[in-house]
């Protein structure tokens, strides 16, 4: 089924060349809406009389409708003849031209739909057009002739060309891909190249833009959930365009291997057979992902994040170091002093010796006073657990008051920048440098 929708000017013969030419099954019209229907364009599409003519001054032929045989009843003139008061307003000739072309989409799916803007005010027609560019599949037709000066073309000598609007509605999908990926919306933009890429006759070019912003938003998406494998089969392919994103995923595979040890077994293709990093790598990987959060607005689950983070660099340190878990304390490990306070711990169901965050801390103290994380700690340690007072407040902890962005902030600062920076300091060239995720290089390799 093929729907022509047309504005419509002072001049009825492009819009019945236009007509007669395409051949359409259906015919929308958009209109002015002069409040002298002799003026406006409504009056040549369904006015008595003589309406159209060479000269729209003195008009000697009958309505469009009627010219070419489109002889329908007032039913059909409601749903097919639309209206526009205010038709030198740019945004409402968009607005009512983008309500029509979707409503005829909905209404006939899989129909062809052509757009005609050459009649009609400079606002009708950019409306049109516009809203044209909103919308897949729709292509343009223009209505050209010889010109005998450069007010109009002369009549008679009218002739139609048809534009496919798919190139500038394609690029426009993909730049609002690539918005939502700056702002970490990897489903967002996930849904949007998808809905995309369905779109039949895509250029190469851009097929395979859409391809690969598709893929990588994927591959984030999964970082971005902890399903380092899944990212990883799906970015390490990109390295030569994301070379300090793949590297840092390697190595925060490599220390994900050593706190997980069913992780460790699972066979990853492409991951460097030696191991990358300081071993430290998916305590940052989390650090980047409350800054994520924190970019969205969401202080809550940022600061949230930056606790667990927390947490696992004092659990990875004590495993790697001592090898020593919090969440089974072997008492052997421990100096004898400490063994008997900490055997007073053990749970009678489970028969493990479990401890929590500040103890964790502690007990890192006790074990050895000289590490380089015990050192830092002991002097951060009242001002880390002050800026932790607002967290333990949050609907993330036991509290229902919602956390600030300079509250986030504030333990960002303490924990990342005056505790992390520092204790990784310490690893010199083994330490792989996290980076947050990046897209605008996709098309620029290294």
């Amino acid at each position: 089924m093929k729907i022509l929708v047309l504005t419509v000017g002072g001049s009825c013969a492009p819009i019945i060349t236009s007509i007669n030419q395409n051949f359409p099954d259906d015919v929308y019209f958009i209109c002015s809406d002069d409040l002298d229907i002799v003026k406006g364009s409504y009056n040549t599409v369904v006015g008595d009389g003589k309406v159209c003519g060479k000269d729209p001054k003195n008009p000697d032929e009958v309505n469009i409708l009627k010219q070419v045989g489109l002889n329908k009843d007032n039913e059909w003139e409601k749903e097919h003849i639309h209206k526009i008061k205010n038709f030198d307003d740019l945004n409402e000739c968009y607005i009512e031209s983008l309500s029509l072309l979707k409503t005829i989409k909905d209404k006939n799916p899989g129909a062809e739909i052509i757009i005609d803007y050459t009649g009609g005010t400079k606002s009708m027609s950019v409306g049109l057009g516009a809203a044209a560019m909103d919308i897949s599949g729709i292509t343009v037709c223009l209505v050209k002739g010889t010109r005998t000066d450069l007010i109009k073309v002369q009549n008679g000598t009218q002739r139609i060309r048809l534009t496919q609007m798919n190139m500038v509605f394609l690029k426009r999908q993909v730049e609002i891909a690539e918005n939502l990926m700056d702002r970490y919306d990897y489903d967002g933009a996930i849904s949007i190249l998808e809905d995309t890429a369905k779109i039949p006759n895509i250029p190469d070019e851009i097929d395979a833009q859409i391809g690969k912003y598709l893929n990588i938003s994927k591959a984030y998406l999964a970082w971005d959930r902890f399903d380092h494998f899944e990212a990883w089969r799906l970015l390490h392919n990109y390295r030569r365009w994301y070379v300090k994103n793949v590297m840092f995923l390697e190595a925060v595979l490599w220390s994900h291997k050593k706190f997980d040890e069913d992780f460790d077994k699972t066979a990853i293709e492409g991951l460097s057979l030696s191991q990358k990093g300081c071993g430290y790598e998916i305590v940052e990987d989390i650090v980047l992902n409350a800054q994520r959060r924190a970019k969205q607005g969401k202080y809550d689950d940022a600061t949230g994040r930056l606790y667990r983070a927390l947490e696992l660099l004092i659990q990875l340190r004590l495993r790697l170091e001592y090898s020593i878990l919090t969440a089974n304390i072997d008492v052997e490990k421990l100096p004898d002093v400490y063994k008997n306070e900490y055997e007073a711990k053990r749970d009678k169901k489970d028969n493990k010796i479990k401890i929590g965050l500040k103890e964790s801390y502690e007990l890192l103290v006790k074990k050895n006073r000289e590490d380089p994380l015990a050192k830092i700690y002991t002097e951060k340690e009242k001002y880390l657990w002050n800026s932790l007072n607002v967290r333990n407040n949050s609907l993330y902890a036991h509290g229902l008051t919602p956390i600030l962005k300079e509250q986030y902030e504030e333990f960002h600062k303490i924990f990342v920048d005056d505790i992390l920076e520092k204790f990784l300091l310490d690893f010199g060239s083994k330490h792989i440098q996290r980076c947050q995720f990046k897209i605008n290089n996709l098309n620029n390799p290294h």
